[in-house]
């Protein structure tokens, strides 16, 4: 259950990231701000995040899974302005800040569907008893 939960939450952000990069990237004008570009720039980063979780979920020690989260993060990190740079042609400075928007935009969606959806759950309770 754990694996399908991983898997599909990764497909998911994919689709939802590449939406939130191509925006960003259009807003700061860059190459290449196609939905296809974003698309290569964020499967790996994600894969990595999904090969984490999965790993996460087979563990039970806390200081190992804060380990593997860390390490996995930072990897990401690195890997996904390291292609923003590649594929939009941009400075490493630029790409980071492409990132850090993205980054923030993505934690306002995030934020605002976790409202729509304990919106929808706490109104169908109070609909249907």
């Amino acid at each position: 259950m754990a694996f399908t939960s991983t898997l599909l939450s990764g497909i998911f952000s994919l689709f939802i990231s590449a939406l939130i990069l191509m925006i960003t990237t259009k807003l700061f004008k860059t190459a290449n701000s196609t939905y296809r570009t974003a698309i290569k720039v964020l499967i790996w980063p994600i894969i990595i995040s999904v090969i984490a979780g999965i790993i996460i979920n087979l563990i039970t020690n806390t200081a190992t899974i804060l380990t593997i989260s860390i390490i996995a993060s930072i990897i990401a990190i690195i890997l996904e302005v390291t292609l923003i740079k590649k594929y939009y042609l941009t400075s490493t400075g630029k790409s980071i800040v492409i990132f850090i928007t993205a980054f923030i935009i993505s934690i306002i969606v995030v934020t605002a569907l976790m409202g729509i959806l304990a919106a929808l759950f706490v109104g169908s309770f109070a609909a249907f008893g």
